[in-house]
């Protein structure tokens, strides 16, 4: 699968994922505003008021991003009060990044996905190491605490 493939899988597993979790939520909370609106080949989530879950992802992976796009997303973001935050790849951000740049937004951070191709790789449980093993329901409360405190 080439980078770019790749690339609109993360970003699709994402955009699923979340629209999924906003559908719940509405579910849950119907007094809360919350939408999603496709944008830019991407889509836009609004999770509700200092949701993390507000953001902006799969621009330009699917058809060029343009200014009308940028106008969208704003209008978007204004519309729900949502705070979105706008991710890029590295296929797409230099468009994204330029017309979000010539309207006053600065770029937080970058984040790296890397990946393995799975086609020489040999999984850990083909080489035992006895530090490894699966939980025991008589430590799921370890396990718990573990997971939480990262």
């Amino acid at each position: 699968m080439d980078q770019a493939s790749l690339a609109r899988r993360i970003e699709g597993s994402l955009i699923d994922g979340t629209l999924a979790i906003i559908d719940m939520l509405n579910r849950l909370e119907p007094a809360v505003k919350r939408a999603a609106k496709t944008v830019g080949g991407g889509v836009a989530i609004a999770g509700g008021p200092g949701s993390p879950l507000s953001l902006v992802v799969g621009l330009g992976l699917h058809r060029s991003f343009t200014e009308e796009d940028m106008d969208a997303i704003e209008i978007f973001d204004e519309t729900y009060g949502a705070g979105l935050s706008i991710r890029t790849t590295p296929f797409t951000q230099d468009r994204v990044e330029r017309l979000a740049s010539e309207r006053g937004y600065r770029l937080e951070e970058r984040i790296a996905v890397w990946y393995l191709s799975l086609t020489d790789w040999r999984s850990a449980w083909d080489r035992p190491d006895e530090r490894v093993r699966p939980a025991g329901t008589d430590e799921e409360v370890m396990w718990a605490m573990v997971v939480e405190q990262g």
